[in-house]
């Protein structure tokens, strides 16, 4: 059924086009099938896990979140052992002062990010707990 066909066991390019598209049609139909006798669920244990788009986004948006969260907390700690260990150097420390800055930044965003989902979610009237 599917096999390697050259270009050149044809007498014309338009043989070769219908031979193709043949080909291709029934590739298309066979997988049609196979793709609605296919469930995720099955294949797939963390797919069963989660009941609708929703529940899977909130999972999505809570990693993403935690995982902003955290590490905006590391870039604090390693900006105030940058300050602590500047030794007076203006360079050191203004690097260390920028760096405390971007991380205060990024939690603020980290925090706003997880009010914005609430606020919206209880707008809409989703039931999606975050």
């Amino acid at each position: 059924m599917y096999q390697n066909v050259r270009f050149s066991e044809f007498s014309d390019s338009q043989s070769f086009l219908t031979h193709w598209f043949t080909e291709y049609s029934e590739f298309s139909e066979t997988m049609t099938h196979l793709a609605a006798d296919f469930r995720i669920q099955d294949s797939f244990s963390p797919a069963g896990k989660f009941s609708d788009f929703g529940s899977l986004a909130t999972a999505v948006v809570q990693i993403l979140i935690s995982f902003a969260f955290a590490i905006s907390i590391i870039f604090i700690i390693i900006a105030g052992i940058k300050i602590v260990t500047a030794s007076g150097d203006e360079k050191k420390l203004a690097a260390a002062t920028g760096t405390l800055t971007y991380a205060i930044i990024g939690l603020v965003v980290t925090i706003l990010a997880f009010v914005i989902v609430q606020v919206v979610q209880y707008l809409i009237g989703s039931s999606v707990a975050i």
